[in-house]
């Protein structure tokens, strides 16, 4: 080879060392080229692509989809009147306005609906609150007229013992009563006939002025002790006088 320079004739050992480094580079050449034409295919594919060329909008397939109608709007600037692409009473936007109105339409059922389930869980929600409190308040109604029927029995029991208390005392009065008035009867005929009337005992009839005196409506009269007393002292008179004139 003309990049070797080595003296004529070389050495076996020599050619084959020779021979394997032009293998090797051989080989990292082809690798080198074949990295290379890779990268090289790599960077067309991602940034020499067709649409990027200049004349690529004279044959893109897809020009008739990409270019945009003769009108767009009613007041599309390129509607001329040599075009006659505008005319009295089109309405060119009622397909999106249908649309539009479709969708507000929509919107607005599923607002409905979302309401319309709003409500109704609400209304689940407060009827469910309505039994509970119902059913609390029938439990406490309950409650109450248990208490109820306990404290009335009580208040029966209590007012049972206390007009059986009432009547037994008013017993005990009219029997207390009764004695007593009979003890009064009893007391009051003692004194009636062991009494200073019915016995005519003159002491009753005994004055405090003097023991000459007497009281006239309840003196009875004189005792026998009383008489004799004035018979003994009407004979010493008599005595006396006939002494006197004799």
């Amino acid at each position: 080879s003309s990049g070797i320079n080595a003296e004529w004739p070389l050495r076996p050992g020599e050619m084959v060392k020779n021979s394997q480094i032009c293998t090797l580079l051989d080989t990292r050449q082809q690798n080198d080229t074949m990295r290379q034409n890779v990268e090289l295919n790599k960077f067309r594919s991602e940034q020499q692509t067709a649409a990027s060329r200049r004349e690529f909008d004279l044959y893109d397939p897809e020009s008739k989809k990409k270019d945009q109608p003769a009108r767009v709007s009613d007041d599309d600037p390129r509607c001329q009147v040599s075009g006659l692409q505008l005319f009295q009473g089109e309405d060119l936007s009622a397909k999106e306005r249908k649309k539009l109105q479709q969708e507000q339409m929509r919107e607005w059922i599923k607002q409905q609906l979302s309401e319309k389930n709003r409500e109704k869980e609400a209304s689940m929600h407060a009827e469910t609150l309505y039994q509970r409190k119902m059913m609390q308040l029938d439990q406490r109604a309950v409650l109450l007229a248990k208490e109820e029927d306990e404290c009335r029995r009580n208040l029966n029991v209590a007012t049972k013992s206390y007009n059986a208390a009432l009547d037994a005392e008013r017993k005990a009065k009219e029997a207390i009563d009764k004695q007593k008035e009979l003890d009064d009867n009893f007391t009051e005929l003692s004194n009636q006939v062991y009494g200073d009337t019915l016995t005519e005992n003159p002491g009753v009839a005994q004055s405090s002025f003097g023991g000459h005196r007497v009281i006239t409506d309840r003196w009875k009269g004189m005792s026998d002790e009383q008489k004799v007393e004035i018979m003994r002292i009407r004979e010493e008179q008599v005595i006396i006088i006939y002494n006197l004139f004799s």
